[in-house]
C-alpha cells in the first residue's frame, strides 16, 4: 500500500498563491509573471489522498497517517517506509527529525518530529522484550555514506552482496526504554543540522522570507534513518531482523538556478533527480500491483528492497506499507517548482509513471522552458561580458593630448551620470502618468461597475418591494375571502339550526294532526263494527221463535246497548300523539354533538400527552447532556492528574470545578443494610459539603435545595479506606483481612470500573475509594466514591482546605486509619527504616514506592525538578 499527501508550506498571510486546497482536491495556477514569460502551464487539477494547510503541524499529521504504525510495527511485523519529498524552501527534515532546540528543551509538543513521536508510541506499547537498533547515515553524490549518529565514523559504505545492498560499518543505538529515545534523537537532529548547513558554492545559510524557520541551502544528499526489530540482543549480532522502519528524507527537489555553468551542481542535480525518479518507478509499480519492480535503478531503491521483500516474514506478517508527503511552497514565487512537485504526485498514481525517457519526477515542457530562461539568462550575461570587453575609454583616439586625465574621466563620469539621472526621472516620469493613468481606468472602471453594481441591486430591491406588495395584496384579499367564507358559513350554520328548530316544530303538529285524525279513524271504525255485528246479532234473535213479550224486551235491551255504545263514543279518551319522528331526529341531533365533542376532548388529550411526552424526552435529553458533560470534566480532569507536571493552582481550580459540578458517592448506613447512592459536590464559595438525590438515570434532583448539608470547617478528622464504626460493622468486620490484598505490586489498587451497587459482601473490594469524615459532635459521614479519580479528587480538595489553606496553623489530620502490615513484601529490604514507615502510612507497597523513587529521580536528573502531582 502507497498513501500519498501534499502539504502546503506558505503562510495564511502570503499575498499571491498558486495553490489552493478543497478536501483531497489541489487546484494549481501559475502566476501571472510566468504566464508572460511563456510558461507551458497555466492551471491544472490534481488529487491526493490527503491534503495538509500550512497551519498543520508535523505531530497532526503523525496522528492523521502513522497513528496505528506502532501498533502494526509490534504486533503484525508490518516494514513500513516513510518519505519526505520536496524542495530546499520546505521544512521536511524538521518535520521527520525535528528541531535541536525543541529537542533541548525536552518539548514534546505540536511540532515534535516524526521519529521522535513513532518511537515514543512503540515504547509506550511496550516492547515486550523486543529489543530496537536505530542507524542513521546521509546518502551524498555517487552514493557516498556520511554516519549521522556518529560524525568521526568514516567508515560507513554501502555492501552489495550480491542479490541485496546494505548499510555496512554504520554506528547504532540500542534502545529498550524511553529514557533512550530523546538523546539519540537530539543527536540525530544535531547532526543533520550540522551537516546540511553547510553551503553549496557558497550559498550562505540564511532565513527566508517565505518560511518562518531557518532553511538549508540546495542540497542533493538524501536521509536514511532505520528503525530496526530484533528479539534479542543475540539476534542484534546475527543480523536477524523481525521488521523494519524506513525514513527518508530526499534531496532538494528543485534545479538549481543556471546549474549548467557549474559542473558540480549539474552532477548533484542529475544524481538527486535519477534517485527521484527511481523512487517515483518503484512507488508506481507498486501501486499499480507490477509484478516486476525496478528496485536496481538507484542505490536508495536497492537499499529498500530488503524492505519491501522482507525474508522473514510470516503468515500473520501485514504487507509492507509506504507514506509518500510532498512539501509544496504555495506562493507564486515558486509556482515552477511548485508545479513539478505536484507532477511528481500525479504520476505515483499513473500505472504508465515507470515507463519513457527523461526526469520522470519533472514535467518534460515546464524542464525545456527552464532550460530556455536559462539560455536566455546567458546570453544576456555573454552580450555585457562583450560590451564590457569591448569598452574604451572616451579619451582614446582623441587628437588633441589630454592634460588631466582624472579631470576629464571625471567630467565625463558626472555627465554620465547625470544622463544617468535625467533619463530614470524620464522613465519614473513616465511611469507616475502610466500609474496615474491606468489607476484613473481602474478607478473609472471600478466606478462603472460599481454603478452597474448598485443600479442592479436597486432594480432588484425594487423588483422585490414590488413582488412582496403584490404578495402582501393577495395575502390580504385571501383573508378577506377567508373571513367572508368564515360569516357566510356561520350564517348558512345560524339559517340551518333555525330550519332544523323550525322543521322539529312541524314535525310536532303534524304529529299531533296525524294522532287526532288517527283517533277519529278508530271510533269510527270500532262503530261501523259494533253496528255490523248488532245488526247481525238483532237479525240472528229476532229469526228464533219467541213470544211477543219476549221480542219486545229483546228489542228494547237492544236499544238500550246501542245507546250505551254511542254515548261512550261521544266522550273518548285522548290518545298521546306519535313523537317517535321528531325524537330519532332530536337523539340524532344529540348523539352528532356528542361524537363531536368526543373526538375534540380525545385530540385535546392527545396534544396533552404528545406535549407531555415532549417534555420528557427534554428532560432525558438534558439528563444525557449533564452526563455527558460530566463524564468529559471527569476525563479532562484524569489527563490532567497523569500529566509529569500541573500547575498547582490551575489544578486545584480544575479539581474545585469538578466536585462544584458533583459526582455519585455510595453512602454507608450506621443502621440497616443497604447503602444508597447520593449525589454530593460542594458549594459554589467552596465552604459546605451538600448531596442529594438522585433520579433513575443517575442525575441530582434539585440541586438548589439539597437534603445534606455540612460545612467543611466542622470536619475534625478525614480517615481514609474502612476504619470506622460503621464501615466494619456494615462490612462483617471478617472482610478486614483481605484489604493488603487489594494492593497489587506492579498496578495498584486502580480499577476503571465505576463503583455498582455496595452490599455487606463487596464494600471491602472498595476499600482504596472510601473515605469518612468525622466531625465535632461525634458523627461520621461514610463515603464509597464511584470512581478513583472522584476518589483522589475529595483527597485533594479536603487537603488544599482542611491542610494547605487558612487553617494551616491548625491543620484537621488525614491519614489512613491504620498502617499497612508490610512484612513478608518483595522489596522491603531495599528500604530505609524512614521509607518503610512512609509506606506503611501511606499504604505503598515496596515494590511500587521503589519504582516512583526511580521515575523521580530519572525527572529531576533531566529535569531539575520536580512537581507536587
Amino acid at each position: 500500500e502507497v498513501v500519498l499527501g501534499i502539504k502546503v508550506c506558505t503562510r495564511g498571510d502570503c499575498v499571491a498563491r498558486c495553490i489552493e486546497l478543497d478536501n483531497q482536491d489541489v487546484s494549481f495556477t501559475c502566476s501571472s509573471n510566468l504566464v508572460e514569460a511563456g510558461f507551458p502551464v497555466k492551471t491544472g487539477s490534481f488529487q491526493f489522498e490527503h491534503t495538509y494547510t500550512p497551519e498543520v503541524g508535523p505531530r497532526q499529521i503523525y496522528d492523521d497517517l502513522m497513528a496505528t504504525l506502532p501498533g502494526d510495527f509490534l504486533t503484525k511485523r508490518q516494514n513500513a517506509v516513510v518519505y519526505a519529498y520536496g524542495e530546499k524552501l520546505t521544512p521536511k527534515r524538521q518535520y521527520m527529525f525535528g528541531t535541536s532546540a525543541e529537542l533541548h528543551q525536552n518539548i514534546d509538543g505540536p511540532n515534535s518530529g516524526w521519529a521522535q513521536s513513532l518511537l515514543k508510541s512503540i515504547l509506550e506499547a511496550g516492547l515486550g522484550g523486543w529489543v530496537l537498533q536505530l542507524q542513521a547515515c546521509v546518502l551524498g553524490l555517487n552514493d557516498q555514506v556520511q554516519d549521522l549518529l556518529n560524525l568521526e565514523n568514516t567508515h560507513g559504505r554501502i555492501l552489495d552482496s550480491g542479490d541485496t545492498f546494505s548499510l555496512n560499518q554504520l554506528s547504532s543505538i540500542m534502545v529498550t526504554d524511553a529514557s533512550q529515545v530523546h538523546p539519540a534523537i537530539t543527536t540525530l537532529a544535531e547532526n543533520v543540522e550540522d551537516v546540511f548547513s553547510k553551503a553549496t558554492e557558497g550559498e550562505a545559510n540564511h532565513v527566508h522570507g517565505e518560511c518562518e524557520c531557518p532553511c538549508n541551502p540546495y542540497d542533493p544528499s538524501h536521509i536514511i534513518f532505520t528503525i530496526t526489530k530484533y528479539r534479542n540482543v543475540e539476534a542484534v549480532e546475527a543480523g536477524e531482523a523481525e521488521n523494519s522502519i524506513h525514513m527518508i528524507a530526499l534531496g532538494d527537489s528543485e534545479r538549481p538556478p543556471l546549474c549548467g555553468i557549474h559542473l558540480n551542481q549539474l552532477d548533484s542535480f542529475s544524481y538527486t533527480h535519477k534517485t527521484h525518479s527511481a523512487v517515483l518507478s518503484m512507488l508506481s509499480a507498486i501501486r499499480g500491483h507490477r509484478i516486476r519492480i525496478p528496485y536496481s535503478k538507484s542505490a536508495l531503491t536497492s537499499l529498500l528492497q530488503s524492505a519491501y521483500n522482507p525474508r522473514n516474514t510470516g503468515e500473520e506478517a501485514l504487507p509492507t506499507k509506504s507514506w509518500i508527503l510532498i512539501f509544496a511552497k504555495g506562493d507564486s514565487t515558486h509556482a515552477e517548482e511548485t508545479y513539478h512537485s505536484l507532477v511528481m504526485g500525479k504520476r505515483i498514481t499513473t500505472v504508465t509513471a515507470t515507463g519513457g525517457i527523461g526526469p520522470l519526477s519533472r514535467h518534460v515542457d515546464c524542464e525545456k522552458w527552464r532550460l530556455e530562461q536559462d539560455i536566455a539568462s546567458l546570453k544576456d550575461e555573454l552580450h555585457i561580458a562583450n560590451v564590457v570587453h569591448n569598452y574604451k575609454p572616451c579619451i582614446y583616439g582623441q587628437k588633441n593630448q589630454v592634460a588631466n586625465i582624472e579631470a576629464e574621466e571625471q567630467k565625463r563620469m558626472v555627465a554620465i551620470k547625470r544622463k544617468k539621472e535625467d533619463s530614470e526621472a524620464r522613465a519614473a516620469a513616465r511611469l507616475r502618468e502610466d500609474a496615474e493613468a491606468q489607476a484613473a481606468k481602474i478607478l473609472a472602471t471600478a466606478e462603472d461597475e460599481y454603478t452597474v453594481k448598485v443600479t442592479a441591486l436597486e432594480t432588484s430591491l425594487n423588483e422585490k418591494m414590488a413582488t412582496n406588495a403584490e404578495v402582501q395584496v393577495g395575502r390580504d384579499k385571501k383573508l378577506k375571502e377567508w373571513q367572508k367564507s368564515l360569516d357566510k358559513n356561520t350564517r348558512k350554520a345560524d339559517e340551518e339550526q333555525q330550519e332544523l328548530q323550525k322543521l322539529i316544530g312541524d314535525v310536532t303538529v303534524l304529529e299531533d294532526t296525524l294522532a287526532a285524525s288517527d283517533l277519529k279513524t278508530q271510533e269510527v271504525t270500532r262503530k261501523v263494527e259494533f253496528l255490523r255485528k248488532h245488526a247481525e246479532d238483532g237479525r240472528l234473535l229476532l229469526a228464533k221463535p219467541m213470544s211477543p213479550e219476549e221480542r219486545r224486551q229483546l228489542v228494547a235491551r237492544r236499544k238500550a246497548e246501542l245507546q250505551n255504545f254511542l254515548a261512550s263514543l261521544t266522550s273518548p279518551g285522548l290518545a298521546a300523539p306519535d313523537r317517535s319522528v321528531s325524537e330519532s331526529m332530536a337523539s340524532q341531533l344529540e348523539e352528532f354533538q356528542t361524537n363531536q365533542k368526543a373526538t375534540e376532548e380525545q385530540q385535546t388529550k392527545d396534544q396533552a400527552a404528545r406535549a407531555e411526552q415532549l417534555e420528557n424526552g427534554l428532560v432525558l435529553y438534558k439528563a444525557r447532556i449533564s452526563e455527558h458533560e460530566m463524564r468529559s470534566k471527569r476525563d479532562k480532569l484524569h489527563q490532567v492528574l497523569k500529566t509529569e507536571n500541573p500547575q498547582g493552582d490551575g489544578l486545584f481550580d480544575q479539581v474545585f470545578e469538578y466536585l462544584q459540578n458533583g459526582c455519585r458517592m455510595s453512602k454507608v448506613p450506621t443502621k440497616g443494610s443497604i447503602a444508597k447512592k447520593r449525589y454530593f459536590f460542594i458549594s459554589d464559595d467552596r465552604r459546605k459539603i451538600l448531596s442529594c438525590e438522585m433520579d433513575d438515570l443517575g442525575m441530582p434532583l434539585d440541586r438548589q435545595k439539597p437534603s445534606t448539608s455540612v460545612h467543611i470547617k466542622d470536619i475534625k478528622r478525614v480517615v481514609l479506606g474502612q476504619f470506622t464504626e460503621a464501615f466494619v460493622s456494615y462490612g462483617r468486620a471478617f472482610n478486614m483481612n483481605e484489604w493488603p490484598m487489594l494492593l497489587d505490586d506492579t498496578k495498584g489498587s486502580y480499577s476503571p470500573f465505576p463503583t455498582p451497587e455496595v452490599n455487606s459482601s463487596n464494600i471491602h473490594k472498595f476499600f482504596c475509594r472510601s473515605i469518612s469524615f468525622e466531625f465535632k459532635e461525634g458523627k461520621t459521614i461514610d463515603l464509597v466514591a464511584d470512581s478513583d479519580t472522584d476518589f483522589e479528587c475529595w483527597v485533594m480538595a479536603l487537603r488544599f482546605k482542611l491542610q494547605m489553606g487558612k487553617r494551616s496553623d491548625d491543620p484537621v489530620p488525614m491519614e489512613w486509619g491504620a498502617l499497612l502490615d508490610l512484612t513478608g513484601r518483595p522489596g522491603l529490604e531495599d528500604l530505609s527504616p524512614e521509607e518503610a514507615q512512609l509506606c506503611a502510612k501511606s499504604h505503598i507497597v515496596p515494590r511500587q514506592f521503589l519504582n516512583v523513587k526511580q521515575d523521580a529521580l530519572q525527572m529531576y536528573k533531566e529535569k531539575g525538578s520536580l512537581g507536587i502531582y
